[in-house]
């Protein structure tokens, strides 16, 4: 059974693996004010990745987390960073154009490699490795919308393919 942050059980829900396997962090709770030229709210990958850059570029910075350092929406998944986000490229196009849209992708690929190349340099055993994104279909009409939404992430420049055939 699975524990709530709330310290109950919730029936049918299993623990999450991460959060299995990982010790415990020993960050104290913040109990005064405290003074700093940035503060980042949230403790997952994307906030303490934030927050250590912020201090290598020389930045004093408080990281909140409401919990405990990784043990909320990046704890609770299988820690994926990607640029791969549901059907979103096609709807950014349309809102704010290629141009826009194209920098967006383009971000979410440089904020992979650079995690890449963090966990490299400062060796962190993380079991990082690089595997393909999916989303799949479960309608015809759902299907259509996702080869759409591979055409489009392609015309940007991401490594997309449309299958229909996957190795699970």
């Amino acid at each position: 059974m699975g524990e709530s942050e709330h310290g109950g059980s919730l029936p049918g829900i299993a623990e999450s693996y991460w959060i299995a396997t990982s010790p415990e962090t020993g960050f104290s709770r913040l109990n005064e004010d405290g003074r700093a030229d940035v503060t980042v709210i949230g403790g997952g990958i994307a906030g303490v990745t934030t927050a250590f850059l912020l201090k290598q570029a020389g930045l004093t910075v408080i990281l909140l987390e409401a919990g405990r350092i990784v043990r909320g929406a990046t704890g609770y998944t299988t820690a994926k960073i990607t640029s791969l986000h549901r059907l979103i490229y096609r709807d950014l196009v349309d809102r704010f154009g290629s141009t826009k849209a194209r920098q967006y992708a383009d971000a979410n690929q440089a904020g992979i490699d650079m995690i890449a190349s963090l966990i490299q340099e400062y060796r962190i055993p993380c079991n990082f490795e690089r595997k393909s994104a999916y989303t799949y279909a479960e309608s015809e009409e759902t299907r259509d919308l996702v080869a759409a939404e591979v055409d489009v992430a392609r015309s940007l420049g991401l490594p997309a393919a449309f299958t229909e055939e996957i190795g699970l």
